[in-house]
């Protein structure tokens, strides 16, 4: 494998959009922002990041395999319970679970456990706040075979007074620093023998944020950084009033009215892959899923109003480069906003595009290699050509 840390794959868009709402505010407006003293819209981040997820899996789904959800407290007692652990310990230790990572809505750290008298409590969702997190089955499986092989070990060298019996093996009060213990030593495990953990595309991709005692272990660094991506023109945002009828009372008139945000524009479009982070994965993992990745940055659109509004386009321009030794590099030839000509905003787009990377070059590169591939109206490549240039670097 020849990528390096430093290494960096930058790739901007020039898009242009018709009518349309891709991105909402909590208004359910056109979300946008003012930049260069004037408003443009906007498509966030994280809308773009859950379009592109969307379209890898759709593409190579095994690739993907990380699923981000709240439900990780009782999946993981699942797991628990398929490696032959009682349900009520393994529903003790799914709460752990969620303390380990640190994910828990609680101000006791300690894991929730009941006394061998009580009734085991069920593992609630609500209980969680900002509890989400992203794990793949793989990992899961793996924590949970390492956590009941350290339970079992426990038990074992436990001292026969000290010892419950299978029928009484239940979770103690005074349980939850064991339980913590247990998942956090078989996490440490799993990460140094390096077995299925960070192997999905998408965690390696879009990070792993981990507060709690494994974190160090569990913590995945984001290696695609996706910007805000906005027009590159003043935008003023129109509202679209429409009515729809009764089809069964036989009134006349609309059975509802309504109105709708809409605007268009054209849009600079930027991500960055930090190939360094990318290393963890293996080989055939990173190239698969790099490559499924560029395409879907080049393709994914948000899903918001395509049924009502259809603003599905192809880019106008893309141009990547692929760095070693310095910074990402992002375009500030739109700060100015275009003005509004009869030849629209594409061609001085690209054309002010160009000119900027010309000066980054000049006067503010200082890595090794820089590299760059355009897939445009000039260019006589196809899209699966543009990305096997690319992909020449890795």
């Amino acid at each position: 494998m020849s990528v390096k840390t430093g290494d960096h794959l930058s790739i901007n868009l020039i898009q242009s959009f018709p009518v349309s709402c891709l991105n909402r505010d909590d208004n359910n407006d056109v979300k946008s922002a003012v930049i260069g003293g004037v408003d443009r819209t906007i498509i966030s981040s994280q809308c773009q990041k859950y379009a592109i997820m969307q379209e890898c899996k759709a593409i190579l789904k095994d690739r993907f395999s990380g699923k981000r959800t709240r439900e990780y407290p009782a999946i993981f007692a699942k797991c628990l319970i398929a490696e032959g652990m009682d349900e009520e310990m393994a529903n003790a230790y799914g709460n752990g679970f969620v303390t380990v990572i640190g994910s828990k809505k609680s101000k006791d750290k300690k894991a929730d456990a009941v006394d061998e008298n009580e009734e085991s409590e069920e593992i609630a969702s609500d209980d969680l706040m900002g509890g989400i997190n992203i794990f793949s089955e793989d990992e899961l499986t793996a924590v949970a075979k390492n956590t009941m092989a350290v339970w079992t070990e426990r038990q074992e060298n436990t001292s026969a007074d000290e010892k419950p019996s299978k029928k009484s093996a239940k979770p103690k009060k005074d349980a939850g620093d064991t339980i913590i213990k247990d998942i956090a030593k078989a996490i440490k495990q799993v990460s140094n023998a390096h077995e299925n953990l960070n192997n999905a595309v998408n965690i390696a991709l879009a990070g792993r944020m981990i507060a709690g005692p494994s974190g160090k272990n569990l913590r995945v660094d984001a290696a695609m950084a996706v910007m805000h991506s906005y027009s590159v023109h003043e935008v003023e945002s129109q509202y679209d009033y429409f009515t729809a009828v009764d089809e069964i009372s036989g009134e006349s008139g609309a059975g509802m009215i309504g109105n709708t945000s809409f605007s268009s524009g054209t849009f600079y479009r930027s991500v960055n892959f930090d190939m360094g982070l990318l290393r963890n994965l293996d080989e055939k993992a990173l190239k698969e899923g790099l490559r499924v990745a560029i395409t879907a940055f080049i393709k994914a659109l948000p899903v918001a109003r395509q049924n009502s509004m259809f603003s599905a386009t192809t880019p106008n321009f893309v141009f990547a480069t692929y760095t070693s030794g310095d910074r990402p590099w992002q375009s500030s030839a739109f700060i100015k906003p275009i003005p509004v000509s009869e030849d629209g905003y594409e061609a001085e787009a690209i054309r002010l595009f160009r000119e900027d990377f010309e000066n980054y070059k000049k006067k503010f590169f200082t890595g090794k290699e820089l590299h760059t591939y355009e897939l445009s109206n000039d260019s006589d490549l196809s899209i699966n050509e543009f990305i096997d240039g690319i992909m020449s670097n890795v």
